[in-house]
């Protein structure tokens, strides 16, 4: 995607600039992050802001990555969300790009086919319900790139798989994949037009939690709950319905327990890893445009597959599985817990330091 990789202005539209200019004011501006992370003693500084999505907000990138240290502190409520009722199991969520503030959250209870827009500040649920859809097991949400361009996509997965029911010709796991839309302008609660994408296992069922949507190579990358094996799309998921078959392309150095979520930044250069008593972060430092991207994703494998990670400070929720960054670099990120059958569950925020 040349929109993303190229430079762009506020406004995500590219711009050509002379080379020396920009390589003069690069440096200038690298100097400058660099004099201020060493007066701070800060190991990750932000140097550059790119356009997220669609709407004005902007993230910035880490020029280096932290060495040992944690760039997130320790958690700090900041909500409580309605859990019984409402969303008993949260099992997966990710900040959304085009409605600054909100958590789009899922659940894994029963056959509750929704999503849930939870205000980060206050802990408020709207729910949406994906209409037509069908439920084995939702464990993970991810937000990418899709068919259309500079256009963000939620992506549901039905990954789940327990006692391995799934089985034999039923070993096909399902992503959902919804426009993301705009609470702003968006009248009903039905979500009604979606896509699906098929997934087949090489070597048998498996039950996975976790699911991220690399921007750069725009592959679908799942990892196992007790394995920590690294499933990879073989291709881009393009316009419409798909099948396609999973390739096994590495496994997680770190298992600190069972990996229960994953997710991205919009640049693709960190990732979090949620277990059920830990949460390790991951840098990628800069990230390969070449080809358009399309081999990128086996930069995700080999960090999550050669590095141990940095461990997040953090306090072990009840059947915690939840796991998002903010949409913004500054904003750190989110978890939340399943809590069954509390009225209220904890929204925790660890804090960029």
């Amino acid at each position: 995607d040349e929109a993303r990789s190229g430079d762009q202005d506020m406004d995500g539209v590219g711009i050509e600039v002379d080379k020396k200019e920009k390589d003069s004011t690069e440096k200038d501006n690298i100097n400058k992050a660099n004099n201020k992370a060493n007066n701070n003693g800060k190991d990750c500084t932000p140097v550059h802001v790119i356009p997220v999505g669609r709407g004005t907000d902007t993230v910035t990138i880490p020029q280096t990555c932290p060495s040992k240290t944690s760039p997130f502190g320790g958690p700090k409520k900041v909500a409580s969300v309605r859990g019984s009722g409402v969303i008993p199991e949260s099992s997966g969520m990710v900040a959304s790009r085009i409605n600054p503030g909100t958590i789009w959250v899922h659940d894994d209870y029963q056959n509750y086919h929704e999503l849930h827009a939870v205000n980060q500040y206050t802990g408020s649920v709207r729910s949406y319900t994906i209409r037509n859809g069908h439920i084995f097991d939702y464990e993970d949400i991810a937000l990418g790139p899709g068919p259309v361009p500079d256009v963000d996509y939620i992506y549901l997965g039905d990954i789940g798989d327990n006692y391995a029911r799934r089985g034999n010709s039923f070993n096909v796991v399902t992503i959902y994949r919804i426009r993301e839309p705009n609470l702003n302008t968006l009248q009903d609660r039905d979500l009604k037009f979606w896509d699906k994408l098929q997934l087949t296992f090489t070597d048998g069922p498996h039950n996975c939690e976790a699911m991220m949507v690399d921007p750069v190579s725009q592959r679908i990358i799942i990892i196992t709950k007790s394995s920590g094996s690294i499933w990879v799309t073989p291709e881009k998921w393009g316009e419409g319905n798909a099948r396609m078959t999973l390739q096994k392309m590495g496994r997680m150095k770190t298992m600190e327990n069972r990996v229960t979520g994953v997710d991205i930044t919009p640049d693709g250069k960190e990732i979090v890893v949620k277990y059920y008593d830990a949460i390790y972060y991951f840098c990628l430092g800069e990230r390969s445009y070449g080809d358009g991207g399309d081999d990128a994703w086996e930069e995700i494998v080999d960090v999550l597959s050669d590095s141990k990670g940095i461990e997040v400070p953090y306090n072990e929720e009840p059947q915690g599985e939840a796991v998002c960054f903010a949409h913004n670099f500054d904003g750190g990120i989110y978890t939340l817990s399943e809590s069954r059958g509390s009225y209220y569950v904890p929204l925790y925020h660890h804090e960029r330091l």
